[in-house]
């Protein structure tokens, strides 16, 4: 009975971020602006948080250095809901570099690889993606930032949720423990 709960829970995880992820890739603009505040919002929390924190505990090694980061995670937090035009651009702009990283790291890493596995050539291509993804960005740049963000956390969340729909099937359906496929066996 535990697994067909957790089963069922599974299963509604992944309905809901699959019909999240559509809505999201239908209107990428609406969803690149509620990312701009979910993160501002984060961001301007825990600010104000560790703001707090100081207050409360005056002495301690660091506090200076904690000041800046809750400073400034409070103003990047209140620019981006103030200004959510301009957060989705820098966050789109962020999204490029982290493209440029892990393509970067992910071509290393294949040429390590390179002499061991014959698998190399997979990394290699997905730090080749990944360049092309960052290229394709900047070309449209600053027209691609109104879809980017909004388009790519909904292709997230359709992965996700068909990572969990796979997951779910995986699952026993029995208190035993054995899945559908391992009982067929």
């Amino acid at each position: 009975e535990e697994w067909k709960k957790l089963r069922r829970g599974f299963f509604l995880l992944a309905a809901v971020l699959g019909v999240v992820g559509l809505i999201a890739i239908a209107i990428p603009h609406v969803a690149g602006i509620a990312v701009d505040f979910a993160i501002g919002w984060l961001l301007a929390l825990s600010g104000s948080y560790r703001l707090l924190n100081l207050h409360w505990i005056r002495a301690r090694p660091g506090s200076g250095w904690t000041l800046v980061g809750a400073i400034v995670a409070l103003v990047a937090g209140v620019v981006l809901i103030v200004n959510p035009t301009q957060g989705v651009l820098t966050l789109t702009a962020v999204l490029i570099g982290l493209f440029v990283v892990q393509g970067t790291v992910s071509i290393a890493s294949a040429m390590g690889f390179r002499r061991h596995t014959e698998g190399w050539t997979w990394i290699f291509v997905g730090g080749v993606m990944d360049f092309v993804l960052a290229l394709l960005l900047m070309r449209g740049w600053p027209a691609t930032a109104d879809w980017a963000l909004g388009l790519l956390v909904g292709v997230n969340f359709l992965v996700v949720s068909m990572t969990m729909l796979l997951f779910a099937r995986s699952m026993p359906n029995d208190s035993v423990g054995r899945t559908d496929s391992a009982a067929k066996l």
